[in-house]
């Protein structure tokens, strides 16, 4: 027969106690046959932030987007999120913990014209260099006629440090594209959420 022992630490003098709830009903908690930690809600983390207005004709070659970013959490109601932040400073995104984190971009927009627009997200591991991690298409137009369009991607990130590690987003278009912005409801949105350790 397998045992369970709980260990204290030597060095510590605080108390741990395991406290059951209001509850009638027996239950049984399965331990998995495997070393670990256990996760507790303190670290679990979630955010999400949207694009407050229109981006119009960004031109060609990549624009960061720089302005108009809010949180839904405490601007949208009934936004919820996890744990804390993400903060934001012109368009630079940093992380509250290290871990891994999965980013979520949801772009629309539209494009008349033969052109189309791009939304990517961008990483930097060193705090200067940027490079891009994923690319989202939105409004491929033809013969003038206009397309509106979503596009969705998600893309799996190693914070390691988070004072270098960061993301930014982009996006870029010949003429006559439109990445759409605004609050009721959102449009363009990104979301992050942390998986687990690195």
């Amino acid at each position: 027969m397998s045992k369970v022992a709980i260990q204290g630490n030597a060095s510590g003098t605080g108390t741990f106690t395991i406290a059951a709830p209001n509850s009638n009903t027996d239950r049984t908690l399965t331990l998995p046959d495997e070393a670990g930690t256990v996760l507790t809600s303190a670290g679990r983390y979630a955010d999400q932030w949207y694009l407050t207005s229109n981006i119009t004709n960004p031109g060609a070659g990549n624009v960061d987007i720089t302005a108009n970013l809010q949180r839904t959490v405490g601007n949208i109601t009934g936004a919820g999120g996890l744990g804390n932040a993400m903060s934001e400073s012109s368009g630079i995104f940093t992380f509250p913990v290290t871990g891994i984190w999965a980013v979520r971009v949801e772009a629309q927009g539209t494009s008349t014209g033969d052109t189309s627009g791009y939304l990517s997200l961008y990483m930097t591991t060193d705090n200067s260099t940027y490079n891009e991690m994923n690319r989202l298409d939105y409004g491929v137009a033809n013969s003038g006629d206009p397309v509106r369009s979503v596009s969705v991607g998600e893309v799996l990130l190693d914070i390691a440090d988070v004072t270098t590690h960061k993301v930014k987003f982009t996006t870029s278009s010949m003429t006559a594209t439109t990445v759409y912005g605004a609050s009721s409801p959102i449009r363009t949105n990104f979301s992050f959420i942390r998986l687990g350790d690195t």
